[in-house]
């Protein structure tokens, strides 16, 4: 951070570009031999990741030859010139005065493009280029790709995707030696992007540093944040992240928290969930082991998040679903709604499980003090819902999950199939909590890829 700093008085740090810094240069030194940033738009990871770093790795080594690929050329045309500005500033020469650009009056001709620079007296050379531009005939011994994705319909269409894929494959792999190094730096848009075909193949051989927009779980080594905390709420505060997640939750799960899914495709079908009758598990309702849980959010405005309920019980090895509503009333109304709900669809061994976190936190002391409902405290499974959602997929898709014939059907089933697409995901959640507590789930929940992510 030292040179980025003083290279350009005006870079701005947060705490995330010193850990990038950190990782970039043991991928400098040879130490990681492959490393994928996953950082969210507009957080600084151009800059450090590519035009800073390509600059600093030529003054380390003027025989060092990089290629960079962007997606568009006039993107790999400024990487270029800034790149350029930088090698030809005087405070560049006073830290290395070996690398220096050509200049055909003092040092003879050498390549000087928007596409191409070679170091003067010296092997070295960078080249830029867009998606599909000319590689051939240079050797790449360090490379690095800033995205190369930049809308949601080439991220939503296979034929750029395979385009993607063909040319990083069969283009720029294959200007790569026994000793190159690659440098991914990209915000993911789609599970099968360049990054989503990446890990399903090499996940083991990469090193990847993931920075999502809003922390997942607890502080680690690389990410200090608590549970729910911006990254650089200086750049992108709370508000404003929250209101990105409101108005596209998939666009959110993807740019901004890293973990894509595929709009076109969600990850649970309609056919996942055949209504079954009363009679067919009129054993669940003769044991009397029916229970609730609850993801209380109490409002009445129809803008925010609604509090989800749903009614169930264990019958065979399957969850059985009895009933599901989302219903938007102030506490004191949410108190008496649920003291009339539990009557109508529990009994009186029933318990209603709520986490006692935000909103539940108030709705449990209020149950437990006005009424004689069951109230247990209910403790969130860990990971982001994407991660929850892949891992009750095998259960969901099996047929273990059943739902009781009725009217609510078709508005939980709609919910469930838009996951991703919809502002609202009660449904889910509600889901994963039935799961949980009739004993289907573990008490955390693995993220895909594990090999070597930060």
């Amino acid at each position: 951070m030292v040179y980025a700093h003083y290279m350009n008085d005006r870079y701005v740090a947060n705490w995330h570009h010193r850990v990038m810094a950190e990782y970039i240069e043991a991928w400098a030194n040879g130490t990681i031999k492959k490393l994928m940033f996953k950082v969210p738009p507009q957080n600084g990871k151009t800059e450090l990741a590519t035009m800073l770093n390509a600059s600093w790795l030529l003054g380390i080594d003027p025989d060092d030859e990089i290629g960079i690929v962007g997606y568009s050329d006039r993107g790999a045309r400024k990487f270029n010139r800034n790149i350029r500005r930088y090698i030809n500033s005087q405070k560049y020469a006073n830290v290395f005065p070996e690398t220096k650009l050509y200049n055909s009056r003092k040092q003879g001709v050498g390549e000087q493009s928007a596409t191409m620079f070679e170091i003067a007296d010296r092997f070295g050379y960078c080249i830029t280029t867009g998606l599909g531009g000319p590689l051939t005939g240079n050797k790449i011994t360090k490379g690095i790709i800033d995205d190369l994705i930049s809308t949601p319909m080439q991220a939503n269409s296979k034929a750029y995707r395979d385009m993607n894929w063909e040319y990083y494959d069969q283009v720029f792999c294959d200007r790569l030696h026994n000793d190159s190094q690659q440098l991914i730096c990209m915000t993911p848009w789609h599970p099968d992007d360049i990054i989503g075909r990446i890990l399903e193949r090499e996940a083991d051989e990469w090193t990847v540093v993931h920075f999502p927009a809003l922390k997942i779980g607890p502080p680690t080594k690389d990410d200090p944040r608590q549970d729910g905390e911006p990254l650089w709420p200086e750049r992108h505060s709370l508000e404003k992240i929250l209101d990105k997640k409101n108005k596209d939750p998939a666009g959110f799960m993807a740019q901004h928290q890293g973990t894509p899914i595929d709009r076109l495709g969600g990850l649970f079908k309609s056919e996942y969930f055949e209504p079954v009758l009363r009679d067919e598990v009129i054993e669940l309702f003769r044991s009397g082991n029916i229970h609730f849980v609850i993801d209380s959010a109490y409002t009445d405005k129809t803008k925010n998040d609604p509090t989800g309920i749903m009614a169930f019980g264990r019958h065979n090895n399957d969850l059985v679903i009895l009933d599901y509503v989302c219903v938007r009333k102030k506490i004191s109304e949410l108190v008496e709604f649920l003291i009339e709900y539990v009557k109508k669809h529990g009994t009186a061994r029933s318990k209603i499980f709520i986490e006692p976190k935000a909103s539940g936190l108030d709705l449990v002391h209020l149950l437990r003090r006005y009424t004689k409902l069951n109230v247990v405290d209910y403790k969130m499974l860990s990971g982001d819902k994407m991660a929850k959602a892949n891992l009750i997929e095998p259960l969901v898709a099996g047929k273990r999950v059943k739902i009781l014939n009725g009217t609510w059907n078709k508005i939980y089933r709609e919910n469930m199939v838009g996951f991703g697409k919809l502002k609202h995901d009660e449904a889910l959640d509600l889901t994963v909590m039935g799961l949980h507590v009739v004993g289907f789930m573990n008490e955390s929940v693995p993220q895909k890829h594990r090999a070597n992510i930060i």
